[in-house]
């Protein structure tokens, strides 16, 4: 089953993934130089731009996606409420790998325990500012091996965003109600339309 959905889904689990990449690479690159001033008001602007571009990427991909379903013939694609989450926590694996290889380093061989964090940095660079901010809390635990535990269950909770965007673009998009209309505000139907 498992197998059968990703053959179907495959190039938009490759997009979600793609779009975290080269998200990263933008974290990276504003998050590195914004980390050496060491300002805090600056870093938290420069997270907070690096995470809204990949929410923003992921739920505009997933919200065509789930768009186009809704208009294709119920016999070719019949839109599935769950399908933005499927394709976004699958497109995670490779995180979630991650995270369970720097978790077992960090119980075991601490030594290389940087090894895995420096791959996570690679996928995941979105979030290197906010990582250096809970860090610079969560180090004052005395215990190492606890403190870099946290840490991991801490990365893994920033996989969150980026599945939550990718799940409700979808789902507004089956509906065929962009997020603006959630808030109240109108959209040109004619506009609308013409861009299907």
């Amino acid at each position: 089953m498992l197998k059968a959905f990703f053959q179907e889904n495959s190039r938009y689990i490759a997009k979600f993934f793609i779009n975290q990449i080269v998200m990263s690479f933008l974290g990276l690159c504003i998050g590195l130089p914004t980390m050496v001033l060491d300002i805090l008001p600056i870093s938290i602007i420069g997270c907070f731009f690096s995470v809204a571009m990949l929410c923003f990427l992921q739920y505009d991909f997933t919200f065509h996606l789930g768009e186009k379903h809704c208009y294709l013939p119920n016999d070719q694609v019949k839109p599935k409420k769950s399908l933005g989450l499927k394709i976004a926590i699958i497109g995670s694996i490779p995180t979630f790998i991650v995270i369970i290889i720097g978790i077992i380093f960090r119980l075991t061989i601490e030594k290389y325990a940087t090894i895995p964090m420096l791959i996570y940095d690679g996928l995941n660079g979105t979030y290197v500012q906010l990582y250096a901010i809970v860090n610079a809390g969560v180090s004052k635990i005395p215990n190492l091996v606890l403190s870099g535990v946290i840490m991991w269950i801490v990365c893994l909770l920033f996989t969150l965003p980026g599945i939550i965007s990718a799940s409700l673009g979808y789902y507004l998009g089956s509906k065929d109600k962009p997020l603006r209309t959630v808030f109240g505000i109108k959209v040109n139907k004619r506009i609308q339309k013409f861009n299907r």
